[in-house]
């Protein structure tokens, strides 16, 4: 079997180079204790430290912000930000209390708010899986019909991986045939050397690209500013490139657990979602039903193209709809964005009475209404969507601009500022 230093499936640090278990040729003094690595360590309590941190700013200025006039809504971003501090406390408490112990005949792990303890000779079987970055060691309990999962925040050695001789590795065939379908596939490279750093090169650059849209994504939810957008557009594209480059070599929605290729999905994804948020941050649109038809037509070509490039990427036809549906929306927001940024037409302004304001609570985050009459020249709508500090400067009485633009591809939509800004001293429906 060949081993590649990058090869996240090279598990030489628990098997032998066959592939198998490393046999129980010692008797280790019991129990072996095994803490959290240093390295996760000092994580935990960076990442436990600013949680706390943060999460206690944020409780305090809640608490005395003068914006927040509902004292319902001021305790719940007070529980929230509660509830994160206790986030940040778990992190700090899993770096010093978590540990994993190995007895002759058991192995035990300890978190700060469970305990698992499994008898040696009740695992069927173990594997090791990644989510999210961290991997798990699963031991499953045919006898119970359950799973135990422990986190892998320690540094293992021989005696940790000699534990495991005799027991089944569930997924050390899937591993294989991963392996084998990599090495065997003539389309990645001459030799089998080749195709492995093939696919290897392909995994490390859709991971990077998978971290980075998920930042985009993340800073999209504060930052509004074109060079965000223009990155965010271009990823799914650099996707279908790097599908055509790499070919076999990457899949879309395949389980990383049990394969070796590069997966595409989540730069497809998480851009789709970073872009419909920029696009409902820029503008409101009088009618989002006007860009279905295009946005379905727009993502089936770019499906057609992935489909050309690289036929074989895709091998169920439930994971092609999906790809699909995030092409879809992908080309909906980049429709409603270009529509709106591409518009230079002057717009109709109209100047109506402000009746009333209200703040609706949400999962996506805590949103800004004012009620106003129909203007009439576009859509009727009598809740605008505004922001924070143009929500506690206009109050009922007075009076706002709305400004209706045609939309560059014909797709109505509105803007709204103070009364000052209107381009006529008098407006009104019509």
């Amino acid at each position: 079997m060949l081993s590649d230093p990058d090869d996240p499936f090279d598990r030489s640090e628990f098997f032998g180079q066959d592939g198998r278990t490393n046999k129980r040729t010692v008797s280790p003094d019991y129990p072996l204790i095994y803490p959290v690595s240093t390295g996760w360590k000092r994580g935990l309590l960076v990442l436990g430290i600013v949680i706390l941190l943060l999460s206690v700013t944020g409780a305090i200025y809640w608490g005395y912000s003068h914006q927040i006039k509902d004292d319902t809504i001021r305790l719940v971003l007070i529980g929230i930000s509660a509830a994160f501090s206790l986030l940040g406390a778990y992190c700090i408490a899993v770096a010093y209390l978590t540990r994993v112990t190995l007895q002759h005949d058991a192995i035990e792990y300890r978190e700060p708010l469970r305990k698992i303890r499994v008898m040696r000779h009740e695992i069927d079987g173990y594997r090791f899986r990644t989510a999210k970055g961290i991997t798990y060691l699963e031991l499953f309990i045919t006898s119970e019909g359950g799973v135990r999962r422990i986190a892998l925040l320690f540094d293992a050695d021989q005696e940790f991986a000699a534990w495991f001789a005799g027991l089944a590795d569930i997924n050390e065939e899937q591993y294989q045939a991963a392996y084998n379908a990599i090495i065997e596939d003539v389309t990645l490279g001459d030799t089998p050397e080749e195709r492995l750093a093939r696919t290897m090169l392909a995994r490390r650059w859709t991971e990077i690209l998978g971290v980075v849209s998920n930042l985009l994504v993340a800073a999209v939810l504060f930052i509004s500013h074109p060079l965000l957008t223009i990155v965010l557009l271009s990823l799914p594209l650099l996707a279908i490139e790097i599908a055509r480059r790499f070919g076999n070599a990457v899949s879309v929605l395949e389980d990383e657990a049990d394969s070796m290729r590069g997966n595409i999905f989540t730069m497809i994804f998480m851009t789709a979602i970073g872009l419909m948020i920029v696009a409902l941050k820029m503008s409101n649109l009088e009618d989002w039903a006007n860009i279905i038809s295009p946005s379905l037509v727009a993502g089936v070509l770019m499906l057609a193209v992935m489909f050309w490039v690289a036929p074989r990427i895709v091998r169920f036809p439930g994971k092609f709809a999906v790809l699909g549906v995030c092409f879809s929306l992908y080309s909906a927001s980049t429709l409603a964005i270009a529509n709106v940024y591409f518009d230079d037409a002057p717009p109709d302004d109209v100047m109506l009475d402000v009746t009333g304001k209200f703040i609706r609570e949400s999962r996506s985050g805590t949103h800004y209404y004012l009620l106003v009459l129909p203007w009439g020249t576009t859509k009727p709508a009598e809740e605008i969507n505004v922001n924070d500090e143009f929500y506690q400067h206009i109050q009922p009485g007075q009076e706002v601009c709305i400004h209706n633009h045609a939309g560059k591809f014909g797709i109505p939509w509105y803007e709204v500022s103070e009364a000052l800004d209107c381009n006529r001293s008098f407006g009104g429906p019509g």
